[in-house]
């Protein structure tokens, strides 16, 4: 027997009451029973494909969005969410593909234009990734991440000081920005701005006191500024959270090997040697691997 259409409704009402709640089972399930009845309803697939992307069951969500594309193509919307989906489950070529026809559809679709830049940044391509993020700014100049991944491809392209007035802005808008912070700090480092890079790497540092990386990158700006003991303490920090840290082995080394105090055992030429063996035996150990 067919349900009546106010039963239909009501089902549908429940349906959003629940993924509202993220009650997200529930919500698949009554969606499946309203489509069972009515199959051809867009709004119940594309809710469903929301509540199966929300749950991670991405392949099920791309199929619900493909199913509602085949009835309607020109929901740019949709064309954004079956990307994410594909990107999700690894599939870059058609991730990239549905951001494009999104874009085709809405020329100012900042979503799908970073997505696309992003992807595009993964694979090495600098140049088309910040057009992309460009466009993304064209739409609105501030997004904190927008600024940061402008910076990032234009370090790699070479354009330094740039980079650094990308990675500030960010820093404007979002202070407390560990990504921005540290790739400030570390083109800033490049370009032998030690001071500035040793005050941003520590403000990296204070806002992940455990980071590895934020670590590492102390260190290197306190080397680069000679401040040698302090880069040591920093790489031997590191080494506590990693020992098989290869670059932390190498520049503990190379900060021993400058200090060679011999009036301090942690600098003498004996404990650089020691660690200069134990790299060696890492590598070896490595390569029979």
């Amino acid at each position: 027997m067919k349900r009546e259409p106010h039963n239909i409704a009501a089902l549908y009402q429940l349906a959003l009451t629940q993924q509202s709640r993220g009650q997200l089972d529930k919500a698949i399930k009554t969606y499946r029973q309203l489509l069972h009845v009515k199959p051809d309803s867009i709004e119940a697939l594309c809710n469903l494909g929301g509540a199966l992307h929300a749950s991670g069951q991405y392949p099920k969500a791309a199929n619900c969005y493909e199913k509602v594309l085949a009835i309607n193509p020109s929901l740019p919307q949709l064309h954004y969410n079956l990307g994410t989906a594909q990107q999700s489950m690894g599939q870059v070529q058609a991730a990239q593909a549905s951001y494009a026809r999104a874009i085709n559809l809405k020329p100012d679709y900042l979503e799908a234009h970073f997505n696309i830049g992003v992807l595009e940044m993964e694979q090495t391509r600098f140049e088309s990734a910040l057009k992309h993020f460009r466009q993304c700014l064209a739409v609105n100049p501030g997004i904190a991440d927008v600024h940061n991944s402008v910076g990032l491809c234009l370090k790699q392209l070479g354009y330094s000081m740039e980079a650094i007035a990308h990675f500030r802005h960010a820093l404007q808008i979002k202070p407390d920005y560990f990504e921005a912070v540290n790739n400030l700090s570390v083109e800033l480092m490049a370009g032998q701005q030690l001071e500035d890079a040793i005050r941003y790497a520590q403000k990296a540092l204070e806002l992940r006191p455990h980071e590895p990386k934020a670590l590492y990158n102390l260190g290197i700006a306190l080397k680069g500024g000679k401040r040698y003991s302090e880069a040591a303490v920093c790489f031997r920090k590191v080494l506590a959270h990693d020992p098989a840290d290869l670059p932390a082995r190498l520049e503990l080394a190379h900060t021993l090997q400058t200090v060679c105090d011999g009036r301090d055992p942690e600098f003498s030429l004996q404990a650089t040697a020691d660690l200069v063996v134990e790299i060696l035996d890492h590598a070896n150990h490595h390569d029979i691997d």
